[in-house]
């Protein structure tokens, strides 16, 4: 995987992902400071790809990346004062979870992560 263009990947791996409309709403949410979720997703896939090829860890690049950019999955803003959003740092994992089974297949390894 050295000398590999990362957003390449990203764009051939999370294809499916990128392309749909509930990803594309990740836009609209802030995830910290002033990064979206959208972006925030696309940096972890990034940060993964470059952590497993400088440590040479053999992985799973589609279920890495596509595990990645689903990991907060969450479709909505955690910062509006809602009492669902409450508990959002211990409970937003499952949720988003629960968003991508029902959009996509996943592997064990995407699940996971």
């Amino acid at each position: 995987m050295r000398n590999i263009n990362y957003i390449d990947l990203i764009k051939y791996h999370g294809k499916e992902i990128l392309e749909s409309n509930n990803f594309k709403k990740e836009k609209e949410f802030i995830q910290h400071g002033n990064v979206s979720v959208y972006e925030h997703s696309i940096n972890v896939a990034i940060i993964c790809l470059k952590i497993a090829n400088k440590l040479q860890i053999p992985v799973d690049i589609k279920s890495l990346i596509r595990g990645a950019l689903l990991h907060d999955y969450f479709l909505y803003d955690w910062h509006e004062k809602d009492p669902n959003h409450k508990w959002h740092g211990f409970t937003h994992a499952k949720i988003a979870l629960n968003n991508a089974q029902k959009e996509y297949n996943l592997t064990e390894i995407e699940k996971n992560m």
